[in-house]
């Protein structure tokens, strides 16, 4: 006898979301002038002179802390120092404004998530996370523990960053960008550059 052979399955459609332009071009960004002050680098300069006396004994004044450091003075230490100062609030600046255009596609944009995609994602996450846990030196045995834990602090995690892609990929498509390189760089450049800054 001739049997059919036959097998059902559930495939999860990826949601085709729409997004408005109103909701991605002349987003407010709250801005603030980012500046280094003599304060913080003579902090600096204090932590340097500390950490030095502890490893050699010794107290250094600032020609010989700038010497130590590899530069022929202080003035050129204080330089870069300030320099290195400013490059980190940069780095901080962008890193609250990226999460203002996150935060406000992710409240004008609704999306339900693919539960087998969240799994996925989730589970990717999971792992990354142990992964840089125990290279850190967390052993098993203490992962074990807050294991469930992580589970539940990346489960919104995860949730976001799906839906986040989702939002990107719309706006990508309706201005027509070239995303094959970096999808949130190149979006959120787009975004910024329609953005009011305050």
């Amino acid at each position: 006898t001739d049997e059919a052979l036959s097998f059902s399955a559930e495939l999860e459609a990826r949601p085709e979301i729409e997004v408005a332009e109103s909701v991605y071009k002349g987003i407010k960004i709250k801005d603030k002038k980012v500046e280094v002050t003599a304060a913080e680098v003579e902090k600096v300069i204090t932590n340097l002179q500390e950490g030095v006396k502890k490893v050699s004994e010794q107290s250094l004044d600032d020609e010989q802390l700038a010497h130590w450091a590899s530069y022929p003075n202080s003035t050129n230490l204080r330089e870069a120092i300030k320099a290195q100062l400013f490059i980190e609030k940069l780095r901080e600046r962008k890193q609250k404004i990226e999460q203002q255009i996150r935060d406000h596609l992710l409240k004008a944009v609704k999306v339900d998530v693919p539960k087998s995609e969240f799994e996925y994602y989730h589970k990717q996450l999971l792992d990354r996370e142990i992964y840089n846990l125990q290279r850190q030196g967390i052993s098993d045995q203490d992962l074990d523990k807050y294991r469930d834990d992580l589970k539940e602090r990346l489960k919104p995690l995860a949730e976001a960053e799906i839906k986040l892609t989702y939002v990107l990929e719309a706006v990508a498509k309706n201005e027509k960008l070239k995303t094959e390189a970096n999808l949130v760089e190149v979006v959120f450049g787009f975004i910024l550059s329609q953005a009011k800054y305050e």
